[in-house]
């Protein structure tokens, strides 16, 4: 519990950490302007240079919708008066997405042109944390007549949608505060993964193993698409980074289903409840496999066909986690706080995925968060799971412990029973095995009461175990009726007849101090034999005939059975005042 404490607080700070960087980070963005809302539009079926745009520049138009541009070349022209911001150098951002290059070229208000080329690889390079490339625009001192920027075979319409010109301060501050950012993100995440994988080492519960791996989703996801990947492996293509990113988010979200299933109490999913969330889990992990096999061969169709495979998921989880609220159970509690804000955000990550409407870039990071807290919140939920399995583990091992020891005990008694005796003999015990039984006892019950005659056996068995105890004598049993089984720990017939000899004193000593009503003292018979070169059958036999030898011979006495020389009769207290 101490380590679960540790890992709530660990997590709560840095959670803390996350809100106060991405505070900072939406107060870092005050300084930009979106520029697909703003620019004209002009579309070719060949790459087209700087000096061509321009000289088309009457060809623009200004009233295009992002989802009618799907075309391999566009130029998008900007009027320098829509750049209303401060007199500094200008960067472009957009969104990291495959092309195979971008020029840009500015025409200042005193007519010169600046033009610059970057190819692929040369975006891939200029990566800023947050899903962003960030290129030179323009430097401060000039004022800006227009903005004409060309895209050569884009992967997606997300590249020029969600482009802006930015200022370079605000750039450099979004570019600190979103590393920092994202890199608590992936702290927060690797944590869970962590702790999932400790439980499942421990327990071996599957939903634990999924968890781990729906958060190791989560990780990668944050880890490409925050552009982290790009620090630490900076010669990764554009068309890897995007792949990766797109794929472990679609990895991550399927694993969820499968996780959920495990995850939630037996009973509370029906079969067709369990199959409808494999099912949509299923069609998420196919679409990770199609966005790293035949996605880059569809240009502006991949995009939308992998988010519109969100929504089924979406819609059956939402109506899994209600159902099995409305059942009671615990574990749907973590479920729904985990996805409950992850499914808003996701609702509106794939209608911009459809390019249903354009929002700025900063709303990404709250589907950052919300994976995050998804990630957490159902790592909480296995800590929970992993407290409630444990004890419900623990209480059934005693339970079976508890079987186990009903099933080898007399309850009359406390003693060992039949069943442990045949145990005990299996195991070629050596020494002596000596059978206790009260003569008569049928005839106290009668006269007595049954429930005296209960109450003698205890006495009786309490004996036994006082012997135990006291080291006078191995293992004792109950057998059956008034019989008991005792061994001692002796290798002579002698020794073990003084040791049976003296068991009898003592148990007709403690019987007749322990009922002192009873008029007619109760007496012992035992029969002895020897363990020494007798099987099991050959070694119960012989005590049972010493017993029955000592019965024969008046009762209240013992016989050693030796061997072939037949029963060996003891002194006994018979002879002897008690």
């Amino acid at each position: 519990m101490a380590v679960m404490r540790a890992f709530y607080r660990a997590v709560l700070a840095m959670a803390g950490l996350a809100a106060l960087f991405s505070a900072n980070a939406a107060m870092a963005a005050d300084a930009w302007v979106p520029v697909f809302e703003r620019a004209c539009i002009l579309s070719s079926a060949v790459p087209l240079e700087a000096t061509e745009a321009i000289a088309r520049e009457d060809e623009f138009a200004c009233d295009a919708g992002a989802v009618e541009v799907r075309a391999n070349h566009i130029w998008l022209r900007v009027d320098g008066r829509e750049l209303d911001l401060p007199d500094e150098s200008l960067r472009l951002e957009s969104d990291f997405a495959p092309l195979e290059q971008i020029r840009i070229a500015v025409r200042y208000a005193d007519g010169g042109v600046e033009s610059r080329r970057f190819d692929a690889r040369e975006v891939a390079d200029s990566w800023t944390a947050g899903a962003r490339f960030s290129l030179p625009l323009a430097e401060g001192g000039r004022a800006i007549d227009a903005v004409f920027i060309g895209l050569d075979r884009p992967w997606s319409t997300a590249i020029y949608t969600a482009m802006e010109v930015i200022t370079e301060p605000s750039a450099e501050r979004q570019r600190y505060s979103r590393s920092v950012l994202f890199a608590i993100y992936c702290g927060l995440t690797l944590v869970p993964i962590l702790y999932s994988l400790a439980f499942y080492l421990f327990m071996r519960y599957r939903f634990m193993l999924l968890h781990a791996m729906m958060a190791a989703g989560i990780l990668v996801y944050t880890f490409a698409s925050s552009n982290l990947m790009m620090h630490f492996f900076p010669d990764t293509t554009l068309w890897v980074r995007l792949m990766t990113s797109y794929a472990s988010l679609s990895f991550a979200v399927g694993m969820f289903g499968f996780f959920a299933v495990s995850f939630v109490e037996k009973g509370m999913l029906t079969r067709r409840e369990r199959i409808a969330a494999w099912a949509v889990s299923g069609v998420l992990i196919a679409n990770t496999v199609f966005m790293l096999t035949i996605a880059r061969d569809l240009p502006f169709v991949a995009r939308n066909i992998y988010h519109a495979a969100y929504a089924p998921a979406v819609v059956v989880f939402a109506v899994l986690i209600f159902r099995i609220l409305r059942r009671r159970s615990r574990a749907g509690l973590f479920l729904f706080g985990g996805w409950a804000f992850t499914s808003v955000i996701a609702i509106d990550r794939i209608a911009r995925g459809l390019d249903v409407y354009i929002l700025p870039a900063e709303m990404d990071f709250s589907l950052y968060f919300g994976l995050t807290i998804e990630a957490i919140v159902t790592a909480f939920g296995v800590a929970d799971r992993f407290v409630v399995l444990r004890r419900e583990r623990d209480d059934e091992i005693a339970r079976e412990i508890e079987q186990e020891r009903q099933a080898v005990t007399d309850e009359l008694t406390g003693l060992p029973n039949r069943r442990a005796f045949d145990l005990a003999l299996r195991d070629e015990p050596e020494g002596a095995l000596a059978i206790v039984d009260l003569d008569r006892f049928g005839r106290t019950n009668e006269l007595h009461g049954r429930q005296i005659g209960d109450n003698v056996l205890r006495t009786l068995g309490n004996l036994l175990r006082e012997t135990e105890a006291k080291g006078q004598c191995n293992c004792v049993y109950r057998l059956d009726g008034d019989r008991f089984a005792v061994f001692f720990d002796v290798r002579d017939a002698e020794k073990a007849a003084l040791r049976a000899e003296a068991l009898r004193h003592m148990a007709i000593v403690r019987i007749g101090q322990a009922f002192p009503s009873i008029e007619d003292m109760i007496t012992v018979s035992i029969g002895v034999a020897m363990t020494a070169g007798q099987d099991i059958g050959k070694l119960r036999s012989a005590a049972y005939s010493a017993l029955a030898d000592a019965k024969r011979q008046g009762r209240n006495r013992i016989a050693v059975s030796v061997g072939d020389s037949g029963p060996h009769r003891a002194p006994n207290l018979n002879e002897k005042p008690v």
